[in-house]
């Protein structure tokens, strides 16, 4: 497919992503809760992020001045330390953050077509522990 058809593409799925988030009924609410949700957990992701960050960031430095490393040199290697654990720490949480959010999405979607709360709870509890299981 040629890259304008792609574009097309992604222009028309955009349009009904805007006709389905605003059309004034259900769609803004879902799709608010949504956008609210999402911004949340990335705040919340970003700061564990950065306390992960600092903290390699501060221990990496102490260990290398402690080496006897020149400042300037141990400065870079705290920074490729810290850049490390933070890359770690975002896949950590995208793991762990990602399964919650859909099986709570999972629930209110249930119970949001008439299904009773104990499908919501069957949906969203596999939701949650699939790909837990798959790991092991």
């Amino acid at each position: 497919m040629s890259a304008a058809g792609w574009g097309k593409i992604c222009i028309s799925e955009w349009t009904v992503y805007i006709l389905n988030c605003f059309d004034m009924g259900s769609g803004t609410l879902a799709c608010s809760v949504k956008e609210g949700v999402k911004l949340y957990v990335n705040n919340i992701r970003a700061s564990h992020v950065e306390s992960i960050r600092s903290k390699a960031l501060e221990s990496a430095l102490a260990d290398a001045l402690s080496q006897g490393v020149p400042a300037k040199d141990a400065a870079k290697q705290a920074q490729k330390a810290g850049a490390k654990a933070a890359k770690l720490a975002t896949r950590q949480a995208k793991r762990i953050i990602g399964p919650i959010i859909s099986s709570g999405w999972d629930f209110s979607e249930a119970i949001y077509y008439g299904g009773a709360v104990t499908e919501g709870t069957v949906r969203g509890t596999g939701t949650c522990l699939a790909p837990m299981l798959e790991a092991f």
